[in-house]
């Protein structure tokens, strides 16, 4: 991959008269974000050969805690996905055991989306492969505590104000 520093060097040489910060920022969130989303997308594929999306579903549904089921309005407003997205990842989900169906007893009609055991231990797996292994992962382990926390401190904070001026808008 291209050293980022020399994409900001081109830009400055054709654009000397603007503040281009946001812009870095913009680019160097996109390419970090794709980095990250790859290895995930690896990882997910190489260890239970799924898909990076579905794991986010069976990952939405393990931190909802026990009895670690959801509507399936919960887990695309959770996602900020479609609700067609969300019933064909739990199709694939299910077809391979990791989740189950159920009726909603509060809702006539209604379903809900439920983890299975294997669908839970899957999901611990993924979870400790991607907290623990990794390029991102050894990225993180070159910074200190303090800076790990200090940066999702100010990712955090960027994303409630950009949530805030999304909402206001």
């Amino acid at each position: 991959m291209k050293d980022i520093r020399s994409t900001f060097e081109q830009w400055e040489a054709q654009r000397p008269d603007l503040d281009l910060s946001t812009l870095y920022f913009k680019i160097t969130v996109l390419r970090l974000g794709k980095a990250i989303e790859d290895e995930f997308d690896r990882s997910c594929r190489i260890h239970h050969d799924l898909r990076a999306n579905d794991v986010r579903v069976l990952f939405t549904l393990l931190r909802s805690g026990q009895p670690y089921m959801l509507r399936p309005t919960d887990i695309f407003q959770s996602l900020l996905i479609t609700a067609g997205a969300v019933t064909k990842q739990v199709d694939r989900l299910a077809s391979r055991g990791l989740v189950k169906r159920r009726k909603d007893p509060s809702h006539a009609g209604g379903t809900l989306v439920q983890l299975t055991a294997k669908g839970i231990s899957v999901s611990d797996e993924i979870a400790m492969i991607v907290s623990s292994q990794g390029k991102v992962h050894e990225a993180m382990e070159s910074l200190s505590k303090v800076q790990q926390e200090k940066t999702l401190d100010f990712l955090l904070k960027l994303l409630d104000e950009f949530n805030k001026r999304q909402k206001s808008s």
